[in-house]
């Protein structure tokens, strides 16, 4: 099998270099259902897809990877790997919820508050959304001292959710500050 799989790159790499990148997909995917979690497989069909310009399955392949490396405890290899995914779609709210997860899970709290801020302004017109409240949360878990933000989450709490408790706990806190 190893060999057949030897083989298989090695044809979809010849049908890259001529630019016929469809072929080099047919060829990936002879092995990548056998080889459902081969990272190394599934980033060359990722790049087959993006130069093919089927950007949608690359990003779906990438974020497929991202999960596996995830997984796996490789959070840096997950993050690079999102960040590919985002130059494809650069608007995507869950791929940068995913990367700001990420880059909580790597001790990076102001990179995640980067991301968790690009993700409040794509959604800053829906204050009624769940995606909206769930970034919100997030913020206030990452920058505790935040007021502002702690502000906007018991804002969100008691309008939205009608979650009394939980926003007058959250003005508490702020009101500590």
């Amino acid at each position: 099998m190893a060999a057949d799989k030897e083989k298989v790159l090695d044809s979809a790499q010849k049908y890259a270099d001529k630019n016929q990148f469809e072929k080099a997909i047919k060829e990936i995917q002879k092995i990548s259902d056998s080889c459902g979690n081969d990272c190394r497989v599934l980033l060359r069909l990722a790049t087959y897809y993006e130069k093919a310009q089927h950007y949608p399955e690359s990003i779906d392949t990438l974020k497929h990877v991202a999960t596996i490396y995830r997984t796996q405890g490789a959070y840096q290899k997950a993050l690079a790997v999102l960040k590919q995914a985002q130059k494809l779609d650069p608007g995507n709210i869950e791929l940068t919820l995913e990367a700001a997860e990420l880059y909580g899970s790597l001790s990076l709290p102001y990179e995640a508050i980067s991301q968790l801020s690009a993700c409040l302004s794509q959604c800053e017109g829906q204050p009624e959304s769940e995606l909206y409240g769930r970034v919100l949360q997030m913020m206030v878990r990452l920058d505790s001292e935040n007021v502002q933000t702690r502000m906007k989450y018991a804002q969100y709490l008691i309008n939205v959710q009608h979650d009394q408790e939980g926003a007058v706990r959250q003005y508490s806190l702020a009101l500590a500050q």
